[in-house]
């Protein structure tokens, strides 16, 4: 007995998109554009508290990461059906994290979707 193949198959990492080959077998790809202040954020918690680093050295780590992240990671953006970026929305007292959602049409640039038309796309 042959199982069936799942209609969606979600493939994450940090260079789902590198790999021209395997770019081009995707249907759609999202890229998460995550601000530098979270993925600071993120790091801090896990590396001190499951890996005991100190913030020096999770700071040098960050540091030395960021070349290979600028020629590597990023450059992905631009190959993604759409883009989700995930800021720190300091206006409430919580740190609560927004997001904005660039979407791309076919053959044009990027353009940003507010909040509202977001949740009405995706709640609706």
């Amino acid at each position: 007995m042959v199982p069936e193949c799942a209609q969606i198959l979600v493939v994450e990492g940090l260079h789902p998109f590198y790999d021209p080959e395997v770019a081009k077998l995707l249907d759609f790809k999202i890229y998460l554009d995550i601000s530098d202040e979270i993925k600071f954020a993120w790091k801090i918690q896990r590396d001190m508290a499951e890996r005991g680093h100190s913030m020096e050295s999770i700071k040098k780590s960050i540091e030395s990461r960021k070349p290979d992240f600028d020629a590597y990671v990023d450059p992905q953006k631009k190959d993604a059906d759409m883009i989700i970026q995930v800021t720190v929305c300091h206006q409430h007292l919580s740190g609560a994290l927004r997001m904005h959602t660039v979407g791309r049409c076919a053959n044009e640039k990027a353009h940003l979707i507010s909040d509202d038309a977001l949740s009405k796309l995706l709640f609706q």
